[in-house]
């Protein structure tokens, strides 16, 4: 079925997050630049028309990150070159956020933050890199302002494409990154940012150049990896049973 009704194009594939009440929400980021969503409801196979979320523009794919019933929130790379945030609560969008505040790193590329929330301790958690290196921000739940951007810890190789990670609800954050050589690397952090497993090159033999992406098993310390590989086919992989 076609998601979304209305005249929208994307360079970038679209990001999809649980809402609420049985529905979910569908951002991407147009030709246009302008970042648009729609409401999907599986159940009735329909979907609300797309929409521009108000005052946002992006030159790259959102991330998003399901904190409570109805409440969305989506990270994204500005047209300004910088990390951002916003969110849709109960159909209300919030103002935009600048992730890293008063530490901002300069963005480049189209390489957009992923950002997850950490449910253990009500704080979300992004994750970013640039020149190479990684860097994590972090806001509690109902706060103002993002902190300032610190290098995470462990031994990552140079990173090639946008990170990701997923937060796991005994709090452990797992880190994927597609490095320069074109291979996955992880990586478990506890929900300290202490090292639980340093970052370790996948050894099935995977290449890609786009991101692996990392998707948790609701209400269980399980987790999956999936990426496009550069034989153009989808791959999973379990990653942890902690």
């Amino acid at each position: 079925m076609t998601i979304g009704h209305g005249e929208t194009q994307t360079f970038y594939a679209p990001a999809i997050s649980y809402y609420g009440n049985g529905q979910f929400l569908i951002v991407h980021t147009g030709t246009d630049n302008l970042m648009y969503y729609s409401i999907f409801l599986p159940g009735l196979t329909l979907s609300t028309d797309w929409e521009p979320i108000p005052q946002q523009s992006s030159t790259g794919p959102p991330s998003l990150a399901w904190i409570d019933e109805l409440q969305v929130v989506v990270g994204y790379i500005g047209t300004d070159g910088q990390w951002w945030s916003t969110g849709i609560s109960d159909g209300e969008w919030a103002n935009s956020r600048i992730i890293g505040n008063g530490g901002v790193i300069p963005s480049s590329g189209f390489l957009a933050p992923s950002i997850a929330y950490d449910s253990l301790n009500s704080r979300l958690w992004a994750l970013a890199t640039y020149g190479g290196d990684l860097y994590y921000a972090v806001i509690p739940r109902h706060a103002e302002n993002w902190s300032t951007w610190q290098h995470v810890n462990g031994s990552p190789p140079p990173v090639l494409d946008s990170p990701s990670m997923a937060i796991m609800p005994n709090g452990n954050m797992l880190i994927s990154i597609t490095a320069v050589n074109q291979h996955p690397y992880f990586a478990e952090l506890d929900d300290g940012l202490r090292l639980l497993r340093n970052f370790t090159e996948d050894t099935t033999g995977w290449q890609t150049n786009h991101t692996v992406n990392i998707m948790v098993v609701p209400n269980q310390n399980q987790a999956y990896a999936m990426f496009t590989g550069n034989d153009n086919v989808g791959y999973w992989k379990y990653l942890a049973n902690q």
